[in-house]
């Protein structure tokens, strides 16, 4: 009976994530902390992950907000560190001047890979 099921669902192309289409949302520290943080086109069926983290994020920051279907508002920003995934989503840190002085100092959050993007 699973065996039917998953050959149905496949069938229907519903096991394919790319037939979800893609979603994006946003992880909002701003005003306690200088920082935003959005995944664009992501692909899959949740994104449980992102929330809880963000969620985790805002009960340690204090205030905050996690807003799906939405990306970083980039105005006043310095700009952000952006790594990609292998399903072609986008996550970026947004730094603003609310706790960097520098846009050098915004850059060197960048690490493991991530490569520093200008706001849009």
């Amino acid at each position: 009976m699973l065996i039917l099921l998953a050959t149905l669902l496949t069938a229907c192309d519903l096991l394919n994530t790319k037939a979800l289409g893609t979603q994006d949302a946003a992880c909002e520290l701003r005003p306690i902390r200088g920082q935003c943080t959005d995944i664009r086109d992501f692909v899959g069926p949740s994104l449980l992950t992102f929330q809880s983290l963000c969620e985790t994020l805002i009960a340690a920051e204090g205030g905050g907000e996690y807003r799906e279907g939405e990306i970083c508002d980039t105005t006043d920003s310095w700009g952000g560190c952006q790594s990609s995934s292998a399903d072609g989503s986008l996550q970026t840190n947004w730094y603003f001047a609310d706790d960097y002085a520098t846009l050098e100092e915004a850059q060197a959050e960048c690490s493991g890979g991530q490569v520093w993007v200008d706001p849009a």
